[in-house]
């Protein structure tokens, strides 16, 4: 059993995360309010993808991390095989909306899914327990760089906001791969088995 678990963590590690994706490159020139993420530097986690999926007036965005990591050691480890064992995947997926009006201009970003926050409040990156907030903030409360929103992930299990929590240091994370497609799309892609 022990062995079988070993294998399908290397698969899901070193192989899963390049086969089977229908990248669509760089989505500047398609989603003019394409986020520019801003990722704890100490986080080891990396942004593998970025799901989109417009259905009428929202922009579905979902976030594909190769991980998350408990801040403690030992429980982080319990955590991941629980993770393997529940989602079937190592890697971590949080999803969020943003509401255009019929000038297809932004007006607010939904921090929620299917009942799920993926707010992260005034949480600082290092929270043990991090609580999953729901949060439907207005579009003018974001800095952007043109018509990019700067959206930031401020706990190590990747919940989103308006702004910096504590005083942290951020990477931004302005080119990645975009994907067109749902959250259901995205776990299917990444999941192991």
């Amino acid at each position: 059993m022990m062995r079988k678990l070993v294998v399908v963590a290397i698969l899901a590690v070193f192989v899963f995360p390049t086969v089977g994706l229908d990248t669509c490159g760089d989505a500047n020139g398609e989603i003019e309010y394409l986020p520019i993420f801003c990722q704890a530097e100490k986080d080891r986690s990396e942004l593998l993808a970025v799901y989109c999926y417009q259905m009428g007036n929202l922009t579905q965005f979902t976030l594909v991390f190769s991980d998350e990591y408990y801040p403690v050691w030992l429980i982080d480890k319990i955590y991941r095989v629980f993770r393997i064992l529940r989602y079937h995947r190592t890697a971590d997926i949080e999803t969020f909306y943003i509401r255009i009006d019929e000038n297809s201009s932004p007006v607010e970003v939904i921090f929620s899914h299917d009942g799920k926050g993926t707010y992260s409040g005034e949480q600082s990156y290092d929270a043990l327990f991090p609580k999953h907030y729901s949060e439907t903030v207005p579009f003018e409360n974001f800095e952007c760089n043109e018509s990019r929103p700067y959206i930031y992930i401020n706990t190590w299990n990747h919940l989103f906001s308006e702004k910096k929590n504590g005083s942290i240091s951020y990477v931004e994370l302005r080119d990645y791969t975009v994907i067109h497609g749902d959250r259901k799309k995205a776990e299917e892609d990444y999941r192991i088995w």
